[in-house]
């Protein structure tokens, strides 16, 4: 089963994140912050596919996801934003993809299945 780690700030998108991806088969460890902990958070669930929040408040989504790629540099790395601009500034922040709020559940579940390795 793939596993994905979601954080998401908004405790409403959160959750439908957690409900839609979890009937589109998917093993959601779900969070509605980046504690010191996230890391290991990650270390512990193996997750396939990070989806993180980048209006944790900007640059922090930003030092967050270097961080995850320091330590898991193959592990895909999802932005999730309402940012106009998210198109052009995902990759140079070191992001893989991302996905524009409000999103379809569809094209999520195609953009996430895209980045994740094939599971056996």
């Amino acid at each position: 089963m793939e596993r994905i780690v979601i954080q998401e700030t908004d405790p409403a998108v959160l959750e439908i994140l957690d409900i839609a991806l979890t009937e589109a088969g998917f093993e959601v460890h779900a969070t509605d912050h980046c504690a010191p902990d996230f890391l290991e958070i990650i270390a512990a669930t193996q997750p396939h596919l990070v989806v993180l929040d980048f209006k944790l408040s900007g640059k922090e989504a930003i030092d967050v996801c270097n961080q995850i790629k320091r330590r898991f540099p193959h592990l895909p790395i999802i932005a999730l934003s309402c940012n106009y601009n998210i198109n052009q500034d995902y990759e140079r922040h070191g992001f893989d993809d991302y996905i524009r709020k409000p999103f379809d559940l569809d094209l999520l579940v195609k953009i996430l299945r895209r980045h994740i390795p094939k599971v056996p």
